[in-house]
């Protein structure tokens, strides 16, 4: 969000955050309260976007998305790329051969017919980083957070 009012030049003390524990949660707690935007994944708002029950105001991609003809923020002149990420962990008890093997598994996998169709049934971007490119990005995403937090007013603790 930080990021957001910043590109858009509104003072951050000036909103109100309200976490959430899911996307439904945060559909749902935004269709209650007219008062309230809502930043989620996009597939969140799918139904209620196609029920015009909410309106998508910019998409933080780099894409437009296929099931909906809003402008991401770029295209608005707002210079804003976010992306939600998940990370598949295995246990320590896993040895460097399991490891490796699994990272195979999901390397092959991620290029199925069953995943592309699951990607598309739920309304997901295709993000899938090998296990390299994955460590880099949390690598560059930790040092972001950190100006973030620091320009917050956080102090390091390292």
């Amino acid at each position: 969000m930080y990021k957001f009012l910043s590109a858009i030049q509104v003072d951050f003390k000036l909103a109100n955050y309200s976490p959430q524990n899911s996307g439904h949660d945060v559909v749902v707690k935004t269709l209650a309260d007219r008062k309230n935007i809502a930043l989620s994944s996009s597939g969140n708002f799918v139904a209620q976007v196609a029920a015009r029950k909410l309106r998508i105001l910019g998409i933080a991609s780099p894409e437009k998305l296929k099931w909906s003809t809003a402008k991401t923020l770029q295209q608005q002149g707002v210079g804003v790329i976010f992306a939600n990420w998940y990370g598949v962990m295995v246990p320590p008890l896993f040895t460097e051969s399991d490891t490796t093997n699994f990272i195979r598994l999901l390397d092959v996998l991620q290029k199925s017919k069953g995943w592309t169709k699951t990607l598309e049934e739920n309304y997901w971007s295709p993000g899938y980083l090998g296990q390299k490119e994955f460590l880099a990005h949390l690598d560059q995403q930790l040092v972001e957070t950190q100006e973030i937090l620091s320009q917050l007013g956080f102090q390091s603790s390292s």
